[in-house]
């Protein structure tokens, strides 16, 4: 089963061994990604093609086993026992239909299109459920769709006879038949990818089995290229059924994807579930791949040890509107002064990143931007939901910007995931993320562990220059040098709303720039707030507590707390922390200005906000965490 679906959780440990398949893998790596996908997913490894799943009180396969209540009624919650088509099967009829069978009889009120969900990535398949005995049975509106991957969920929503309902969702994923195949020596198969390729149409599938495969591709047609497949085609799990394509020409990118300056969307190919590696690309940008004027979508590869020349060491992509869903980009470089994107390299584009890792990157030369990813022009440009890793820009004795990412000129939104243990040198900026010139919304996002340049650098977890941050609902904490964890620069105009900034060595935060800080916690500093110069800030509803100053440049009003917010050792507010429901619930207002801030909807785990809490009202608390309610 194809396990990776997202990467918010992983440690750099963790996700360096799923570059093993390089090097043919490890014992501890295979029972570490075991593990781990058993808890991303909530599914049992033991769902293989065609094996079952039987719940605690069903062991020995009578289905109204049930040890019951006290009073002697149905306590235990309903499993899925056995799925059509099986987890992970591929070549799938177009027409088929989808069943799942239970543990006991079922409410068949509760199946519904609501609680039996069947989806591509572009979206729910619309369809019908019925239920008869203890299977429920999902038929589609319309023949599903050829060569694509899908995922069937069974929801909480779905209930026994009792009203018991799962104790999770169960989850299994499959794929449709394909238009042609890729295997060496299989009859009716192509022996390379690039000959598949080159005798396909636009709108063509391509599945390709486990192997090695030698070329370097260049896609100019709105195909769908997918890896992962048993020899027989018949099942399909790109976790352990490698497909690699690496370069026969290593000083070339792997793979070039390439579409039309004025229509973008007119290519837009799928590429999903391989292995790209080894590009060496020394005349051109993008050494794993290169993507210009393409609305492509790449889902679920890893892209590891590429070179890129100049920009781009893992990825490129210049114009259009790719998607980038689940990859792992580790350890990729780019290899010249000024270079930019040691992982990612986005010019002049409004890409959409979701879920992916982007994990010990470098751009290690002098005047270099965006260890991890960097962001030129364009956008908007979404991140939602990344982990950013242990990458670095810069080396000793070159200076750099944004260790995790870069942004110059661009309009960027990152929502969710985390910006951890990425570094610049000398006297580099932004070791979680610099911007400069740029407009960039941020929340609920986790900014921790990340280094400026030792020799002066500025912002260790954000630095900005003459860019628009509004930072909401986010950790910044225990980030490294610079002179602030998050340094505001001129002519930057800022908000920094139901945060949480903590324990950085000089200064939690510096502004040059007119400053909106509310509802926000600000322990553990040097100084909490330094406001450098005449620049108007206004400093709302916050608590500052244990800081040796906590603030210069202003003086706090009454509004502001001095008191121990009790936090947990994740920065989380404790159950009888001061700083539940006293928050302001108004927008607060631009200082320097007369725009409106609105109080960001969730926080830092993506919960609601505000909730009604012991104060028996709909107040935020204060800082990045929102309390539920106990």
């Amino acid at each position: 089963m194809f396990l990776w679906s997202g990467a918010s959780s992983l440690s750099r440990e963790e996700a360096l061994c799923y570059a093993a398949p390089m090097a043919g893998g490890s014992e501890v790596c295979a029972a570490w990604r075991a593990v781990w996908g058993m808890a991303l997913l909530s599914l049992a490894l033991a769902v293989g093609c065609g094996s079952v799943k039987k719940g605690a009180d069903d062991i020995d396969g009578g289905a109204d086993d049930d040890d019951g209540g006290d009073d002697g009624s149905d306590t235990t919650p309903p499993t899925v026992t056995e799925t059509a088509p099986v987890a992970t099967a591929a070549s799938v009829a177009e027409d088929i239909a989808v069943t799942a069978t239970f543990s006991e009889p079922m409410d068949a009120a509760s199946l519904t299109a609501e609680s039996f969900l069947v989806r591509a990535a572009e979206g729910d398949i619309e369809g019908q459920v019925t239920f008869e005995g203890t299977t429920a049975t999902f038929t589609p509106s319309s023949p599903l769709p050829r060569g694509t991957p899908l995922t069937a969920t069974i929801t909480t929503g779905a209930t026994d006879e009792a009203g018991n309902p799962l104790a999770e969702p169960h989850e299994w994923k499959f794929t449709t038949v394909t238009t042609t195949c890729v295997r060496p020596g299989s009859p009716g198969c192509y022996p390379t990818i690039v000959a598949a390729i080159t005798a396909s149409a636009a709108g063509d599938s391509i599945a390709v089995a486990a192997g090695q495969y030698n070329g370097n591709l260049v896609i100019d047609k709105s195909l769908t290229l997918l890896g992962g497949y048993s020899d027989d085609f018949e099942r399909r799990d790109p976790d352990t059924l490698v497909s690699e394509i690496r370069p026969s020409d290593p000083l070339v990118q792997v793979v070039a994807i390439n579409g039309l300056f004025d229509n973008t969307p007119a290519v837009a190919p799928i590429v999903e579930g391989f292995t790209v590696s080894g590009g060496r690309n020394e005349s051109e940008h993008g050494g794993g791949f290169r993507i210009v004027n393409s609305d492509a979508k790449l889902r679920y590869n890893l892209v590891v040890d590429n070179h890129g020349y100049f920009l781009g060491g893992g990825i490129y992509v210049q114009y259009g509107a790719p998607l980038l869903l689940g990859n792992r980009i580790l350890n990729n470089r780019v290899t010249d002064v000024n270079g930019s994107g040691g992982g990612i390299m986005l010019e002049d584009t409004t890409a959409t990143l979701i879920d992916n890792l982007v994990a010990e990157n470098d751009a290690p030369f002098d005047m270099v931007s965006g260890g991890g990813i960097q962001i030129s022009g364009g956008g908007p440009v979404t991140l939602s939901g990344n982990r950013i890793d242990g990458n670095s820009a810069g080396g000793m004795g070159f200076t750099a910007l944004g260790g995790g990412i870069g942004i110059a000129n661009a309009e960027v939104h990152i929502r969710g995931g985390t910006i951890v243990d990425n570094e610049v040198f000398q006297t580099g900026s932004g070791g979680g993320l610099n911007a400069t010139g740029s407009v960039v919304t941020i929340e609920g996002v986790r900014i921790e562990n990340n280094a400026a340049g030792p020799m002066g650098g500025t912002g260790s977890g954000i630095a900005t220059a003459s860019t628009q941050l509004r930072l909401s609902s986010s950790v910044v904490a225990g980030n490294r040098n610079g002179e602030a964890g998050i340094y505001i620069g001129a002519t930057s105009p800022s908000s920094i709303i139901n945060c949480t900034i903590s324990g950085h060595p000089g200064q939690g935060i510096r502004t040059e720039s007119a400053l909106t800080l509310g509802n926000t916690i600000v322990v553990g500093e040097l100084v909490g707030l330094n406001v450098a110069g005449a620049v108007p800030v206004i400093a709302l509803d916050n608590d500052f507590f244990g800081n040796t100053t906590n603030a210069t440049g202003i003086t706090l009003d009454d509004s502001n707390l001095l008191v121990d917010p009790m936090l947990d050792e994740t920065l989380h507010l404790g159950a009888s922390s001061p700083m539940l429901d006293v928050g302001s619930a108004e927008a607060f207002v631009q200082a320097g200005g007369a725009a409106t801030i609105a109080l960001p909807t969730v926080d830092i785990d993506g919960e609601p906000r505000a909730m009604i809490g012991p104060s028996d009202s709909a107040r935020p608390d204060i800082g990045a965490d929102e309390r539920a309610p106990r």
